[in-house]
């Protein structure tokens, strides 16, 4: 009788110790609730890191097209102007050197590349004035 008592009131002190533990330590409670936290917070970094890469290669896959039809639009503009400029040959609007020499302009890929020219912002303009 003595033994069942005991092991009652032991089993009796295990659930309430553990219940005890579980909702009454609040240092646990919070250090769950972090692991939670940082679980969730990886899962959305990792996503957002995702994301961030396949913007960063599409973005170089729109800059490299744009640069290709740039190129295209130039060498389109360089032989529509040296055709135009043949065409006005016989007509002295122009200097016969300058015709010359735009007619004789090779139109290889590896020597004509379209100029870049920096911007230029005009509020820097009206501070340097």
């Amino acid at each position: 009788m003595l033994f069942g008592y005991a092991l009652f009131g032991f089993i009796l002190g295990v659930i309430v110790g553990f219940f005890l533990l579980k909702y009454g330590n609040k240092n646990i409670r919070n250090q769950n609730q972090l692991k939670k936290n940082l679980v969730k917070n990886q899962e959305y970094f990792i996503n957002h890191q995702l994301e961030l890469q396949y913007y960063f290669s599409n973005s170089i896959k729109l800059l490299e097209n744009l640069t290709k039809h740039h190129h295209d639009l130039y060498q389109y503009t360089l032989k529509s102007s040296k055709n135009l400029l043949l065409n006005k040959k016989n007509s002295h609007d122009f200097p016969d050197n300058f015709i010359k020499t735009l007619c004789n302009y090779e139109l290889s890929s590896d020597k004509i590349q379209p100029r870049d020219y920096p911007l230029q912002n005009n509020d820097n303009k009206k501070k340097n004035k």
